[in-house]
């Protein structure tokens, strides 16, 4: 069927990992292949780490994320233009070494590395943003004791959700109780920024 992958290979990625099957598991989605390919000169430019593969017709289009000298992003190829490519003289290979893995797995590989960097920042902004209810009822349950009908305690913690949230996101990625701490001490002014 291919030069690139034997038939044995094609179907069991076909049948484990059909296109759109590890769609929202991020960093947690199984690369089954590794694939490298040249730049126009025959010079290594990049790699394909494949995660899904679905037959279309006679083809084979296969999802992953791609990765080459000017960024990274994941898209769909087929194999037919893999092979076109290969007829046309360069050399595009399975990289045979290469072991499955969970792309969080695979931070050793440095053409991935800011990918799956960015993918984890993704990850603890999305969880972070996901507390927020938690962290203004944390705020606010902090100073309601100060007064009996809590308004005062409302509006601090109004302004104060985004500041705790920026000292969770920020470079030193405060857990809450700290963060909330840093974030009031710079909004009373008792503390420089970005310390």
């Amino acid at each position: 069927m291919s030069n690139l992958f034997s038939k044995e290979q094609i179907d069991e990625l076909t049948e484990k990992f059909p296109r759109g099957s590890q769609e929202g598991k991020g960093l947690d989605a199984l690369v089954s292949y590794k694939i490298q390919y040249p730049d126009k000169r025959g010079n290594l430019e990049g790699y394909w780490y494949v995660t899904e593969a679905s037959r279309v017709g006679d083809d084979v289009v296969f999802h992953g994320v791609f990765t080459h000298l000017v960024g990274m992003m994941e898209d769909d190829f087929k194999l037919s233009t893999l092979e076109g490519i290969v007829e046309k003289g360069y050399t595009i290979e399975v990289v045979e070494d290469f072991k499955p893995a969970k792309l969080r797995e695979l931070m050793d590989e440095a053409p991935l590395r800011l990918y799956i960097r960015k993918a984890q920042i993704n990850e603890r902004r999305a969880e972070i943003m996901g507390r927020r209810d938690e962290i203004h009822e944390t705020v606010f349950n902090l100073f309601k004791p100060l007064e009996p009908d809590g308004k005062t305690a409302r509006l601090i913690a109004d302004e104060m959700t985004d500041r705790v949230i920026s000292q969770m996101l920020g470079f030193k990625k405060r857990e809450l109780l700290p963060a909330i701490i840093h974030a009031l001490a710079q909004w009373l002014k008792l503390e420089r920024p970005g310390a």
